[in-house]
């Protein structure tokens, strides 16, 4: 075994002989020598790592969703401005163009619903609309009221304001979904 390291120990003896031979100082510090350690650069803000890409794309897309989501959610629907002019109505039912102010409420919504294919119905046909519009509201009262005691000759409305402004909000919620 000491045959197979020999050659090795030559080569090192000579390494050791050469570098003494450069070294001004045998007794010189070999650590002295060495430069001090170089830091890589800062690493640049650009380009970005794909997280942050992700992160942006993310938030623009949250953002644009949210901008979308108010502004469907504030829009004016049919079921809003109606129960907006029925709570300018409530204001003037002491009025003695009640009666009428909300018979022409009433006309628009449906015509607000249905199209204008409804604009001409009258009498049973009117009502049967009414009815299918909001099948969960029973708006017979108001359908005698409005449409009917209205053009009696004698024209004698006898009817609670209050009920016909709940029974039409019930309707206008269910109608106008």
């Amino acid at each position: 075994m000491a045959s197979r390291w020999w050659p090795c120990r030559l080569l090192s003896a000579a390494a050791d002989a050469r570098r003494n031979s450069m070294t001004p100082g045998a007794d010189a510090d070999p650590l002295a020598e060495l430069r001090d350690l170089h830091l890589p650069p800062d690493p640049g803000w650009w380009p970005l790592a794909p997280g942050w890409w992700l992160v942006g794309l993310l938030t623009v897309l949250t953002l644009v969703g949210l901008a979308w989501l108010i502004r469907h959610w504030r829009r004016p629907t049919p079921r809003r401005v109606a129960l907006r002019e029925l709570k300018a109505l409530q204001a003037q039912q002491q009025t003695a163009e009640f009666p009428d102010r909300l018979a022409a409420w009433w006309r628009r919504c449906a015509i607000a619903r249905d199209g204008q294919q409804v604009a001409g119905l009258t009498g049973e046909r009117w009502h049967r609309q009414l009815q299918q519009a909001g099948p969960g509201v029973d708006i017979t009262p108001v359908y005698r009221v409005l449409f009917e005691q209205r053009y009696e000759p004698r024209r004698a409305i006898d009817c609670d304001r209050e009920t016909l402004l709940a029974i039409s909000k019930r309707w206008a919620r269910e109608a106008l979904k």
